[in-house]
């Protein structure tokens, strides 16, 4: 009978290139890590063409500059890492062979916030226990819809104040960067 571990998943919102450059220095090893085994760092893959934290800065600059709307402190990235209990894996007597979960688990990363705003994919051997990470660009594509406003209406000629009255508007599709859209309410972290 094979032992079920439990799947390990955690995601940093990153709402500013500084944050986002310090992840990606120690991610990639620009600063030295000392968890990790430099002897073994070699052995790290890259999964998306972006492979240097200058190049995955450069694609995510590139896609956050597809959004029509940026709130003052957006979140330009998420990081998402994704391994299993050290035990679980094979090269530790489990049963997880951490190819295909890896793939198993960025194929899912991808279908959630679609391939193009999937930016890098590292896989990190050099740690005790084998991890990815991800990093996506949490852009949202909303649709046209319609919304009722209240505004200020005319003035009631017999009481002098002004009414307020229902107005619908058209809201144009836009695309927006919204970690909420993907990580917000408990429930949505529960299901993830």
């Amino acid at each position: 009978m094979s032992h079920l571990h439990p799947a390990i998943i955690r995601v940093i919102k990153m709402n500013s290139y500084a944050k986002l450059g310090s992840s990606l220095a120690h991610n990639y090893r620009t600063m030295r890590v000392p968890h990790a085994d430099e002897k073994r760092t070699h052995l790290n893959e890259d999964w998306k063409p972006a492979k240097t934290p200058t190049a995955v800065t450069a694609a995510i600059r590139e896609r956050v500059s597809t959004a029509d709307r940026i709130a003052k402190r957006a979140v330009i990235a998420l990081e998402y890492l994704v391994s299993a209990p050290r035990e679980a894996f094979s090269e530790h007597g489990g049963h997880l062979d951490w190819r295909p979960y890896f793939k198993d688990a960025l194929t899912w990363i991808e279908q959630r916030h679609g391939t193009a705003n999937v930016i890098a994919a590292n896989i990190q051997l050099d740690e005790t226990t084998p991890h990815l990470v991800v990093y996506v660009c949490p852009l949202v594509q909303y649709p046209e819809k319609k919304r009722e406003r209240e505004v200020a209406g005319k003035v009631d000629p017999a009481t002098g104040k002004q009414r307020r009255e229902k107005r619908e508007f058209l809201e144009p599709a836009h695309i927006a960067l919204s970690a909420n859209y993907y990580m917000g309410s408990r429930d949505k972290l529960i299901q993830l």
